[in-house]
């Protein structure tokens, strides 16, 4: 009797003694399955991130011509919304048209330097992954020449100004010749009005041909302000304001010295 329950109770030791390889087995079945789960998740983050990164950006993008708008003051889209810093070299974003004889002056090609040439500064490095073809006009900001993007810009520009003399385009030789005479008519002119010998038709022909440079000007400004305005920061917008402003005073002060020249002539 002593013998059978001995025996048993070693017969219920060994039954009682598999539990541990059942949770052994569970444990193992949990740790798979929480590897399982961390491998999906990782790999869901990586595929959200992929499809945050991807997606288009929330910024609008401009058109070609608010680009052109941009690019005859010296700036791009990126500048138009990053507040500028202290004054610099032309060719440093953000600070061109503050820093260049194109703000200082209010005029744009029509207005006649001692030396032609004088605002046209060597420095800088230019666009060399953006394609520049012969006959591409100087930016005036950077001394180099406009880009082949830019002046596609430029086009599209000029069919919603048609008449617009600021816009820069491209110079045939026959262009450039054309051009060149009329400024040397003009300043033959300027100098009849200084020695007080031109006629009324001539200070007519002179101060239309300063003011049209002035209201060209002008007309970009307006529509840079109003139409190209979606990520323009409030200092560059007061910036542009405030070339606006100096604009339209010398447009009138060329109106004051219209008449002041008028009424010299006898």
């Amino acid at each position: 009797m002593y013998t059978c329950v001995v025996h048993c109770a070693a017969h219920t030791t060994k039954k009682l003694a598999k539990p541990p390889v059942t949770q052994h087995r569970l444990k193992y079945m949990q740790y798979s399955n929480t590897k399982a789960r961390n491998v999906f998740l990782v790999i869901s983050l990586v595929i959200a991130v992929g499809v945050v990164w991807s997606a288009p950006s929330k910024k609008p993008q401009m058109s070609d011509a608010d680009q052109a708008a941009l690019s005859v003051f010296g700036l791009s889209s990126e500048d138009s919304n990053r507040p500028s810093g202290p004054a610099g070299r032309s060719n440093e974003p953000g600070n061109s048209l503050f820093d260049s004889g194109f703000m200082d002056s209010g005029v744009g090609e029509n207005n006649l330097p001692d030396q032609p040439d004088a605002r046209q500064r060597n420095y800088g490095d230019p666009e060399i992954l953006d394609p520049v073809s012969e006959g591409n006009p100087i930016n005036p900001q950077t001394g180099q020449q406009f880009t082949d993007r830019q002046m596609s810009q430029f086009d599209t520009l000029r069919k919603k100004f048609p008449d617009n003399t600021v816009i820069p385009q491209r110079m045939t030789p026959e262009l450039k010749a054309q051009k060149e005479q009329r400024r040397q008519e003009i300043y033959q002119i300027q100098t009849r009005i200084v020695k007080k010998e031109a006629s009324e038709a001539e200070v007519n022909e002179y101060y239309d041909y300063q003011q049209k440079a002035l209201n060209d000007r002008l007309e970009l400004i307006d529509y840079v302000l109003n139409k190209a305005d979606a990520n323009m920061s409030d200092d560059m917008r007061k910036k542009f304001e405030e070339v606006q402003q100096m604009n339209q005073r010398t447009l009138k002060s060329y109106e004051d010295a219209r008449k002041r020249a008028l009424n010299t002539i006898k």
